[in-house]
C-alpha cells in the first residue's frame, strides 16, 4: 500500500502521486515543497524504489524544516539526501550482521 502522507519532525506532509512528474522542465522521480507541506513522487514507482524515493524527499523535508537548505548549497543538500537514502536503505533492509 502506498502511503498517502508522512509526518516529518511532527509536521504533516500530504504525499501525492503523480503521472510524468516533471520539475523546472525535467522528469523528475520525487520532489518537496516546503511551502505546501507535500511530497510528490512519479506514479510509475513501485517496491523499492518507491520507498527509496519518499525517504529521499523526506529527508528534504528535515533540512527544509531546520533551515539548513537555507545554509548549504544545493549540491550539498542533494549529495546528503542521496547518501541517507541510501544508507537508511542498507540499515533497514539489511541490518547488523
Amino acid at each position: 500500500m502506498e502511503p498517502n502522507s508522512v509526518k516529518v519532525n511532527g509536521v504533516h506532509f500530504d504525499i501525492e502521486y503523480v503521472t510524468n512528474l516533471h520539475i523546472e522542465g525535467e522528469n523528475c522521480e520525487g520532489g518537496m515543497w516546503l511551502s505546501e507541506r507535500v511530497i510528490k513522487v512519479d506514479d510509475s514507482l513501485v517496491g523499492d524504489r518507491l520507498h527509496r524515493v519518499l525517504r529521499h524527499e523526506v529527508m528534504h523535508a528535515y533540512f527544509g524544516l531546520s533551515g539548513l537548505t537555507e545554509l548549504l548549497p544545493a549540491n550539498v543538500e542533494e549529495a546528503i539526501c542521496v547518501m541517507s537514502e541510501t544508507a537508511s536503505y542498507e540499515y533497514l533492509y539489511d541490518g547488523f550482521n
